[in-house]
């Protein structure tokens, strides 16, 4: 009988070893899981946070280059005033310098003129 008793002592014993092994191996799965699924909600949250960081710096990098090119709008019309009111004034110089050689012309032909004429008149008067 104690014999039976040993046999059985000892198969119960590896039974509950057994059964404990497989309920720790039961355990660390669900706590791996547990840990995968935290994990999984950190990375998500991680992956929110950087998608709002990305749009966000995207935008305001859009934004910039909008300023950019409102900006370089705005330089191109003020260079092109700035050629065209250059033009009107080499023009106008340009204008005056004609206007007045042709008045210096004008008055150097009158006078030419005149003194030809006084001249004429001074020759048959005399």
């Amino acid at each position: 009988h104690e014999s039976a008793v040993k046999i059985q002592r000892i198969v119960r014993g590896y039974l509950t070893f057994v059964s404990f092994i497989e309920d720790m191996g039961k355990v660390i799965l669900v706590q791996s899981l547990a840990r995968r699924k935290i994990q999984q909600e950190k990375y998500e949250d991680f992956c929110w946070a950087a998608s709002t960081i990305q749009f966000w710096y995207r935008r305001k990098k859009q934004e910039e280059l909008v300023k950019l090119d409102y900006i370089w709008d705005v330089i191109v019309a003020q260079s092109a005033a700035r050629r065209w009111l250059a033009k009107r004034r080499v023009m106008e110089i340009h204008c005056i310098t004609i206007q007045s050689a042709w008045r210096m012309f004008v008055c150097k032909s009158d006078f030419s003129f005149t003194i030809i004429d006084i001249t004429l008149v001074q020759t048959k008067v005399r």
